[in-house]
């Protein structure tokens, strides 16, 4: 009996070593998964922003199509097109943080207010994303208001393939022009 004792207690010895070996290994894959985990977080991130990239050509070029909705004769115009930008500044009008918002802006679409009797001009500031988000209306928002401070006619709108629920929400909320267009990518 003693000896069969003898020999569980080494079997267990050599058991506890062998459990003691494999948390060792398992703590290291878990570690290794969250390296990972971060790697793919990173390359995931890299990817939207490519691919926001992309949006912003992409609607861009077809800008004339996806906004005229809103616009007659809707053409890109880029911020040093903007004279009254220009005459803002030096008038003191605009502060460093709105002259940054808008050398920021992804898109700046002109045209004719297709809601106005008068349909007097009108600047869409379009910020442009994968998956338009509340982060992205804010800063439409934030971006026209700069535009209509340097003296133009303004409204915000977002652009992108698709729109989260809180953005919708909050586009809606503060009168934000939304385009989604799954085509764009085409």
């Amino acid at each position: 009996t003693e000896q069969r004792v003898d020999a569980l207690a080494a079997r267990l010895e050599e058991l506890t070593a062998r459990v003691d070996q494999l948390t060792a290994r398992v703590d290291e894959l878990v570690q290794a998964v969250g390296v990972m985990r971060v790697d793919i977080n990173r390359a995931h991130q890299r990817l939207d922003a490519e691919l926001g990239y992309l949006y912003e050509m992409r609607f861009e070029r077809k800008a004339p199509s996806l906004f005229g909705k809103w616009l007659r004769k809707p053409r890109v115009v880029t911020l040093s097109d903007l004279d009254l930008v220009d005459e803002a500044e030096d008038a003191g009008k605009l502060d460093e943080r709105e002259l940054l918002e808008l050398r920021a802006l992804d898109l700046i679409i002109e045209g004719r207010d297709r809601s106005d009797p008068a349909q007097r001009p009108l600047l869409l500031a379009v910020e442009i994303s994968r998956t338009i988000d509340a982060d992205d209306v804010s800063r439409a928002v934030t971006r026209a208001k700069a535009l209509e401070k340097a003296g133009y006619r303004a409204r915000a709108a977002v652009g992108g393939r698709a729109i989260d629920e809180r953005a919708q929400v909050l586009a809606e909320a503060a009168g934000v022009l939304v385009r989604v267009a799954d085509d764009v990518a085409a």
